[in-house]
Parts: C-alpha cells; structure tokens; sequence
C-alpha cells in the first residue's frame, strides 16, 4: 500500500509540478510544507503492516562551505534501500542530485525527490545556518546543519614588488580556492627580476686560440641588463689526422727516392709534422746483351763491334766491350799480294776509294800514273768522291766534257793546282 502510494504520489508531482513553479513563492513554500505532511502520514501505513522500519543517518551533523561553491557531498545512511527527500527547515531553496547518475531528480519547492544511493551532492543557495531535514520514502528521518559562509581566505605567499609592478600578498579560500590579492605595495625601482641566462657573443675557440661568449641575465619586468659575464673557450689544440704521404719519388738503380710523411690537424687543416723517408737505390738490373758499332774488317784494317749491357730498369748502359775483328788480308787484285812491298798504300788507296785500279782485279802496279789519274786521286782525297761541277770555262782543248776526268780536271784547275801543259793543253796522258 505504501509503495503503491508513494508511486502516485510521484506520478501527482509530475503532473502537478508545472503548477506549482506558476504559484508565488510563499504560496510554493505553504503547499511544500503541507505535500510534505501528506507524504508523511502517507507512509505510516507503511510501518503498520510491518514494513521494516529504517534508521537514516549521516556522515555528519554539521557541514560548512562557502557562497562560492555552496555545494556540500552528504552521505546518506539507511539500513534499506528508498528515496530521500531533503528540505530546509527555515524555507531556504535546496536542491540535491544523486552523486555520479544521470536519474532524474525532482525538486518541488523545499523538498527534492532522489533515486536509491547512499551520497548526495546537496546546494544551499543563500548564506546562513540552514537545518536540513532528510526523510526516507520508506521509513526513518534525519537532521544536519548546513553552514553557507562568506569566503575564508587565508594567506598564502607575498608577491614582492617589481622594477615595474606592485607586490601584493595572496589570499585563498579555504573552502573553494578562490585566490584574492591585497595588500599591495609599490613599485620598487631597484626590484629587478632575474632571468635566465642568455648567451651572447659566442666565438667558437680553434686549435690555437682561446673562444669566448658572454653569460648575461636580463630582468623579465623591463629587459634591463643587470649582469654580463664574459667566458672564455679553451683552444682546443690540434687533433692529429692520419699520416699522409707526400712528394713521392721513384728511386732509380743509381739514386735514392725519397718522400715525405706528413700528418695534418684535422680541425683547422694545419701542418704539424712532416718527415723525409729515404728509399735506397734499387742498383742496375743487366738486361739482355746488344751488339753495336759493328765496323767490317778490310783487307789491310782491323774490324770491331761492341757488347753492351743495358739495365733492364732505366735502361742505364752498364758495360760496354768492343771486340776486334782482325783484317782479313788478301787483296782484289790479282797482280797485288801481300807480300809485295807495295801491298799496304794501294790497299790503303783501295779502301779508301782514291784509287780503283785498271780494272776490276788488276791494279797494274807497274804502269805509269798520267796526269789525269794524278788530279783523280787528289781530288778524291779532299772530296771524298763527291759530285763536282766546274767553276770556270774549260780553257783545254784536250779536256771534253765527255771524258772520265773531265770534273776531276776543272777542280784541279779551279783550285789552282794545276795550270795544263800549255794556256789551251792539259795532257791528260802524259806521264807524273
């Protein structure tokens, strides 16, 4: 009977509630208060016919917050499960919703109407001592105080004036945080804020020279530099690379080569040490044997020729032997031996191409020599068999261009050696 009582009467609320917000407020608080009555007699019947009766508590008598939050988190005891209404007892506005559901909470004037929970996030709008009253649907009632006060700041930490704002002390509400400053106090002109340092200036250090950057501190209120501090950079010192080598050169068979190992800073590129290594001659490697200036052997002179040995390496001449090829002896002509004391000068004459003989193997060692033979030899002793053509007119009339010794004549007579027998004879016959 109660429960189906109660879920009318939740029905009639719903119904009715949009009545009510149309009504002026002491005429909502006056029928709050009789609904209220009503509700309560409503569940007596509850009692009687041995519904367990239950006793509603909470987790205290007394709970206090400020205007700013005026939201307090009350826990509801009850030995059963049922909806709870809160009311304040003076007429002030309340409202409560179950903590952590989305159940729909039904507020008429004083009362608030919840689901089944245990803890109730309750708002008191106006600043007083406000006794709340809590009824179970079911069985059982309780009381608790509210307290809604003003804020209670309480101070915190000073904020010390700057070169260009006031200081001021922090005050926070003990209740809700709020924050609030006061007590302020003037700007300090010497109240320089120090920032973090600031790197300025910065010149990186080398091997050989010192680097430096300057630490300065600029004041965050006004940008003042306060502090400048100069650093300085080690130089770093040179940072050997790896060995190099450098002007390289061949060793021959009969001279050093050489070449330089040099080891470089691998930083600035400098050079910090370089050193000579001799590589020692190779020597001669003999190549194969040449014959050169080979030179025929004659009837009366000695022939030879040369055996050289050049390195197989540079080409080097490394030794050299000449070799002689002794005369042959014998003689192209017939009627000339070597047994003759003549032998040697016509051979002699032979080789060197002055003298032919009468013919091809007979050299008539007995004949007279003619004139004409006489300016022959001469002028192949100077000439050398060479080619000659005449200077002058011919002024012999027994000399024709057509003869044998014609060129031989004419040089004879340009070169003054011979002037003829007569101004117009030269007797190219007659004898020496």
């Amino acid at each position: 009977m109660g429960e189906e009582y109660t879920m009318w009467m939740t029905t009639w609320i719903n119904t009715k509630e949009m009545r009510f917000f149309k009504m002026k407020k002491q005429k909502q608080r006056l029928l709050s208060l009789v609904l209220a009555l009503v509700m309560c007699v409503a569940m007596l019947p509850v009692v009687a016919n041995n519904v367990e009766a239950a006793e509603v508590s909470t987790d205290s008598s007394t709970y206090v917050t400020c205007i700013s939050s005026n939201s307090i988190s009350i826990t509801v005891k009850s030995s059963v499960d049922q909806y709870y209404y809160f009311t304040c007892i003076d007429g002030s506005s309340i409202s409560a919703s179950l903590t952590g559901t989305s159940s729909a909470i039904i507020s008429i004037g004083g009362y608030t109407i919840g689901t089944y929970g245990k803890t109730y996030s309750v708002t008191v709008s106006e600043i007083g001592t406000h006794t709340v009253a809590i009824a179970g649907t079911r069985s059982g009632t309780t009381t608790c105080v509210i307290q809604i006060v003003d804020h209670a700041y309480e101070k915190q930490y000073i904020v010390e004036p700057t070169c260009i704002k006031e200081g001021y002390t922090v005050y926070t509400c003990s209740y809700c945080g709020n924050e609030h400053k006061d007590d302020y106090t003037p700007v300090n002109s010497d109240g320089h804020v120090e920032g973090k340092i600031v790197i300025e200036n910065h010149i990186d250090s080398t091997c050989t020279e010192d680097g430096t950057y300057d630490n300065v501190i600029y004041c965050t209120e006004c940008g003042k530099e306060l502090s400048r501090e100069t650093i300085t950079i080690p130089a770093t010192g040179h940072a050997e690379g790896e060995t190099v080598v450098e002007k390289y050169v061949d060793p021959t068979c009969t001279k050093d080569g050489s070449y330089d190992e040099v080891i470089y800073c691998t930083e600035c590129g400098e050079e910090l040490s370089r050193e000579t290594i001799i590589i020692p001659a190779i020597w001669h490697v003999e190549g194969t044997i040449a014959t050169e200036n080979y030179i025929e052997p004659t009837y009366i002179k000695d022939g030879s020729y040369d055996i050289v040995i050049y390195c197989a390496e540079c080409g080097e001449e490394i030794s050299r032997e000449t070799v002689v090829i002794p005369a042959t002896g014998g003689s192209p002509y017939t009627d000339v031996s070597s047994v003759q004391w003549f032998y040697e000068p016509v051979m002699w004459a032979y080789e060197n191409s002055f003298m032919t003989g009468r013919t091809e193997d007979t050299f008539a060692p007995d004949d007279t020599m003619t004139r004409a033979e006489f300016v022959t030899v001469l002028y192949r002793m100077e000439n050398c068999n060479a080619d000659y053509t005449a200077q002058n007119d011919n002024p012999f009339t027994d000399v024709s261009s057509t003869q044998w010794f014609y060129n031989y004549v004419m040089w004879a007579y340009d070169n003054g050696i011979v002037n003829g027998t007569s101004d117009t004879t030269f007797d190219p016959d007659g004898a020496i």
